[in-house]
């Protein structure tokens, strides 16, 4: 691509790096690593005036095409805030994106904006807010994560 001077780089990630869920630490990590690389990634390609080599980060809520995703937000009841999203409209979406221009694409918007706000308040707040929103469904998600477990699932 710097060869040639052009090219696309695109990269899914997870708004699990935007916002960390308990208890999925291996994934978000991996998923902090994979945007914080294409940011990286970014700023390079500028520093070496490579205009039209573009680099966009996906970072979806939950897609519907992986099992392990769909189970815990399945299981967290993310799916009563927002549907899973369908595989097909996250490609159509990421596909317009690209065309478009953007360097980061959060599925659905409202991810966007929440964390836009969310980088308002202070760090400790933010973890208070997290905890108090979301303690009572981790503790049935570890429930359901251990009796799997025991039962060999």
């Amino acid at each position: 691509m710097k060869r040639l001077r052009k090219g696309h780089i695109v990269t899914i990630s997870s708004a699990m790096s935007l916002f960390p869920l308990a208890y999925n630490t291996a994934y978000t990590a991996s998923k902090c690593g994979a945007t914080g690389h294409m940011k990286t990634l970014r700023l390079e390609l500028a520093l070496e005036k490579q205009n039209d080599i573009h680099v966009t980060t996906v970072l979806p809520s939950f897609l519907d095409t992986n099992d392990e995703v769909s189970k815990l937000g399945y299981a967290i009841k993310v799916n009563r805030v927002y549907p899973l999203i369908k595989g097909k409209t996250a490609a159509r979406r990421i596909v317009w994106g690209m065309l478009a221009g953007e360097r980061e694409i959060k599925l659905p918007y409202i991810v966007d904006i929440l964390y836009r706000i969310w980088n308002l308040l202070p760090i400790n707040w933010q973890e208070r807010l997290f905890l108090l929103v979301t303690s009572k469904m981790f503790r049935s998600f570890c429930e359901m994560q251990e009796e799997s477990m025991i039962l060999g699932v």
